[in-house]
């Protein structure tokens, strides 16, 4: 008799175990349903890669980097020299910095203002007008005194790039004119020049075009200049400057 009872009470507890198991098991599988459900509703958004564009269309490396001067020209009042005479004008127009020169083999420039040693220069640069068959001459300076001496890196429309020096106001070419296929002939070149030590190195559109050395001056200014080397004026409209250590 009490073999009976036992066998019924545990007849009794298997039941509800079993009934127990299959509740959790139907409450476990509704949650985990209702999360999947929940969970599918959600969209994960990343943020945004943050690119910084300051010149040329071309991306610049995310990291922080120690720019000297960066320039795109919306503020006329930023500091660069603003120069109207005989030989031509350079100062600040059309949201960029627009140097034009009026005479003959007679170059017209302007200066930031500033002072540097060892860096390196990118800039944009756009020709609105020039002389007869694109034989101009075009570009940035460095290290450049308050004489305007310095050393200049050129193109021209026409397809070539030189390095000067340029001592008491005249030119010395240290890089001869030599005709490059890196140079745009209509449109935006973007123009890198590295003042490094004693080494200068010339880049367009970030294709190396020339390499020298010379000791000669070892800090200035920085200038963006032009030149007609036939009859006419020569219109070079300059735009995001950008001034780092190399």
């Amino acid at each position: 008799m009490k073999r009976s009872i036992i066998t019924v009470i545990i007849g009794i507890a298997v039941v509800f175990v079993t009934l127990g198991c299959n509740l959790i098991d139907t409450i476990t599988s509704a949650v985990t349903s209702k999360l999947t459900e929940e969970l599918g509703n959600i969209q994960v958004t990343a943020e945004p890669e943050v690119v910084v564009v300051p010149y040329g269309g071309e991306e610049l490396p995310t990291q922080t980097v120690d720019y000297l001067l960066y320039d795109d020209f919306s503020d006329p009042q930023s500091g660069w020299e603003i120069y109207e005479g005989e030989y031509g004008t350079a100062g600040y127009r059309d949201g960029g910095y627009l140097v034009e020169a009026v005479e003959e083999s007679q170059y017209m420039w302007g200066v930031a203002g500033k002072t540097f040693s060892d860096i390196q220069i990118d800039v944009d640069a756009t020709v609105l007008e020039t002389v007869e068959a694109g034989n101009d001459a075009y570009g940035v300076d460095c290290r450049v005194q308050a004489n305007g001496d310095g050393y200049g890196f050129r193109i021209s429309s026409d397809g070539w790039v030189a390095i000067n020096k340029y001592v008491d106001m005249e030119s010395v070419a240290l890089v001869e004119w030599i005709e490059s296929d890196a140079i745009f002939m209509n449109g935006v070149n973007h123009l890198t020049a590295i003042c490094d030590g004693n080494q200068l190195t010339f880049l367009v559109n970030g294709q190396e075009v020339a390499q020298v050395t010379d000791d000669t001056y070892t800090s200035g200014d920085i200038a963006l200049s032009a030149v007609g080397l036939a009859a006419g004026k020569i219109s070079v409209l300059f735009d995001n400057v950008l001034v780092q250590n190399p």
